[in-house]
């Protein structure tokens, strides 16, 4: 049908035009009533409606892990943004076919592993040899057709990495060349060459590089994981827009953590919770069929194709519960001298020199998922996570006052601003940087911390400390309160540090005769 559509077409009249046929049409017949002509059937189109517009909400529901399945649905792909996005391989594989007939472009990653939001990046894969899912395009070695004593001559390149950066120089000036591709960049020397480009026809931000295995099996992996356990996808997305609301996650070229580097955390920490929510991939290997086995760097893996066969994970707990525990979980990590393996579920020393978070590829191993992280940034981070931790405490109606991990327990006493009397829902408590802590008789904003001249701001944990103290006329007994004030500096220094990371500066706003703080954008 696409081929009998695209030898009825015709090009336009233009003397600088680039004469490439592709699947991208202009139909002149639109907007005219002529009925004459023969009805050969209606051609779907994709309009501006097509595609997600709405802002992002976070409704008021009864409890936090209804909102977290709200996000999660809302946020993630549906039938039309699957199809779009292989839609967008196709395109650039009809691109490359006149050259390279047997070479298949195919998405990957957060598209396919069960983790994807529909303003995600596509990520596609140029496989030279045909496509990898299917078993005859690996068996046979060349091309279908009657044996000959002729074959073509082709160049060979010394390693994998000038391969793949050659063959996307061309899939790069192609492209320049193909309709609606605009912004295409070549980023070949990072540790994965690819070029990035936006696909204008389907509003999409692309990112296209050359086969590999372990991004195939990577993919197929998370994909078993969001698979197992119905609470997976849902506490991903509450993570995800947390750190993004929070500016701790960014792309692979800046000092923050990335996507698929907080999903591995979850996972390790979804591996470690008492009782187990995920298995490890160890014990992956031991249930997965001779035909689930494969090599990567001469390491013999296994991924199990069925997820029936894996037991079902006996741990019952809430989203919420599960949520806090990963903030507490990672707040109290030793992040400087262990790192995280997903192959074995456990952590293990550092290897030396490495960078400040270390979270294992457990399909590379000695790679290091995490490896542009920074000491600064890392710091950060941690300190947002025990502020989203002292967020979620304050949800007291479905959270215990404290919770045990590994045998440690965290206590802190927050109020919430998101209760009865506000129309806010827990998400967007959990999200924005406003935050209340209660201590008895004290009772501090922490964005009011922030209010002083800029000398003020620069003073140390314990002045911040003094000065709300003196504040709010705190009168505390010497003894009876000091664990609980050590968590409120504890929570100040902390949103002080993200603040000041995310490049924010104060100003003083007055409302119903008290003194608050707005955050600017410098």
């Amino acid at each position: 049908c696409v081929k009998k559509l695209q030898d009825s077409s015709l090009f336009f009249f233009e003397s600088k035009k680039f004469p490439l046929i592709s699947r991208c049409l202009f139909d002149e017949s639109k907007g005219q009533t002529d009925t004459s002509k023969k009805k050969t059937g209606s051609i779907p189109l994709l309009t501006e409606e097509s595609f997600h517009t709405s802002p992002i909400s976070y409704p008021v529901l009864a409890n936090l892990d209804e909102e977290l399945h709200h996000l999660s649905e809302s946020r993630g792909l549906n039938d039309l943004d699957i199809r779009a996005r292989f839609l967008a391989c196709v395109l650039v594989e009809d691109l490359l076919r006149p050259l390279l007939p047997e070479a298949r472009v195919i998405p990957y990653g957060s598209c396919l592993n069960g983790f994807g939001w529909w303003d995600s990046d596509l990520d596609m894969m140029l496989c030279l040899q045909g496509d990898p899912y299917v078993p005859s395009a690996i068996k046979k070695p060349g091309r279908v057709g009657l044996p000959g004593n002729f074959k073509f001559l082709t160049e060979v390149f010394h390693t994998e990495r000038i391969l793949a950066q050659k063959s996307l120089t061309m899939v790069a000036s192609l492209l320049e060349l193909g309709p609606r591709f605009n912004n295409v960049y070549k980023i070949l020397n990072a540790h994965v060459p690819i070029v990035r480009f936006h696909c204008a026809t389907l509003n999409l931000q692309c990112d296209v590089s050359l086969e590999a295995t372990d991004s195939i099996k990577m993919t197929e992996l998370l994909y078993l994981y969001s698979s197992l356990d119905s609470r997976v996808r849902p506490l991903m997305s509450g993570i995800k827009q947390w750190a993004l609301s929070h500016g701790l996650t960014a792309g692979g070229e800046q000092q923050k953590p990335t996507t698929i580097g907080l999903l591995s955390m979850l996972v390790f920490y979804l591996q470690v919770r008492s009782p187990q929510v995920l298995p490890t991939l160890r014990s992956l290997q031991d249930k997965a069929a001779r035909s689930d086995m494969f090599y990567i760097d001469n390491v013999v893996y296994g991924i199990p194709s069925n997820p029936a066969i894996l037991p079902k994970s006996e741990n019952t707990e809430t989203l919420e519960s599960l949520l806090h525990g990963f903030f507490v979980f990672f707040s109290e990590f030793d992040f400087e001298s262990q790192a995280i393996s997903l192959i074995e579920g456990s952590s293990f020393p550092k290897p030396g020199d490495s960078s400040a978070l270390y979270v294992e590829n457990p399909l590379c191993i000695g790679l290091n998922i995490c490896k542009n992280v920074s000491e600064k940034q890392l710091e950060a981070f941690t300190d947002a996570l025990k502020v989203a931790a002292c967020k979620i405490e304050s949800f007291a109606d479905t959270l215990s006052s404290s919770s045990s991990i590994g045998g440690s327990t965290h206590h802190s006493k927050v109020s919430s601003l998101c209760d009865n009397s506000f129309a806010s829902s827990k998400l967007s408590f959990l999200f924005n940087s406003d935050m209340v802590v209660e201590d008895q008789n004290v009772k501090v904003e922490v964005l009011d911390l922030f209010a002083e001249d800029d000398q003020d701001r620069g003073n140390t944990a314990d002045s911040l400390e003094a000065d709300v103290r003196e504040k709010t006329q705190v009168e505390t007994s010497a003894d009876g309160d000091r664990g609980n004030n050590s968590n409120i500096a504890s929570a100040i220094e902390a949103e002080r540090r993200i603040m000041q990371e995310n490049n924010t500066e104060p100003s003083k706003t007055k409302n119903s005769g008290t003194e608050r703080v707005v955050l600017e954008d410098r």
